[in-house]
């Protein structure tokens, strides 16, 4: 598939196929079919804030955001064939990882599934999962995650994101394993959500190499916006309002007849 990068936006996308139509009764046969696939997308730029020309050190608030828009960063179907002894298996790895101020933060998580079928017909399952944050096992890696690190203020600092992704698909016997895992529209700058100093948040400005103002969000809207319901107030204000534009048309109406009476 291939990965998309652009300044606040990474996306990746893999399909792997592995295959195999030899199979034997008796043992494993020799050699496996399959294909491994990865790709990657990064960025990074230079980033500097300032505060009326404070020095020192601030504490700098932002979130990232990492989805997959209901594609899922693990999706697999094995499939074998009962012939002979098989073995098909699948699996993936994601990392997304976030670089301010010299301080790291990633995100990963993987996959891997395999279905064997043995010459009598019995067959065995497996899978695993993990899904690991900064390194700590969490239910899941999807979703906002806010973040607060050291600066200096008035000197430059890196931002910097990667997104990584890693597919395979492999059979043996007389088996076949295909993968395909979709996750561009995954990590997303999600703003800068504020600065302080000893706790009391300040007024900043920022610069940026690249001109990106990182203290906007990149990330994509979640669900359909909620409209607020007007009060009972607005609603007598609009009423107001278009009954004067009722009779200012009027008049402007009768204004004209009278016109053309007189001519």
């Amino acid at each position: 598939f291939g990965s998309t990068a652009t300044m606040g936006h990474l996306g990746v996308a893999v399909s792997a196929i592995g295959s195999s139509s030899v199979s034997r009764q008796n043992g494993w046969p020799g050699g496996t079919n399959g294909g491994n696939v990865s790709a990657a997308a990064s960025f990074y730029d230079l980033v500097m804030i300032d505060s009326g020309g404070r020095t020192g050190i601030g504490q700098l608030t932002f979130s990232m955001y990492l989805d997959a828009q209901g594609n899922g960063l693990n999706t697999a179907s094995p499939i074998v064939d009962a012939n002979g002894t098989s073995l098909a298996g699948v699996g993936d790895d994601v990392r997304a990882t976030l670089n301010v101020a010299g301080q790291t933060f990633v995100n990963q998580a993987g996959y891997s599934s395999n279905l064997s079928v043995n010459s009598q017909g019995l067959s065995t399952n497996s899978t695993s999962a993990y899904s690991l944050v900064n390194g700590l096992a969490a239910p899941d890696i999807l979703g906002y995650y806010t973040y607060t690190v050291p600066f200096t203020f008035g000197s430059e600092f890196v931002l910097g994101m990667s997104l990584m992704l890693s597919a395979y698909a492999s059979a043996l016997g007389n088996a076949a394993a295909s993968i395909s895992v979709d996750a561009t529209h995954s990590f997303d700058w999600a703003g800068i959500q504020g600065v302080t100093v000893d706790g009391a948040p300040i007024a900043f400005s920022l610069t940026s190499a690249s001109g990106t103002d990182w203290r906007i969000s990149m990330a994509p809207p979640i669900g359909s916006p909620v409209l607020a319901v007007p009060e009972p107030a607005t609603y007598a204000l609009v009423l107001v309002g278009i009954a004067a534009l009722v009779l200012q048309e009027r008049r402007r109406h009768w204004s004209r007849l009278a016109h053309q009476t007189s001519t």
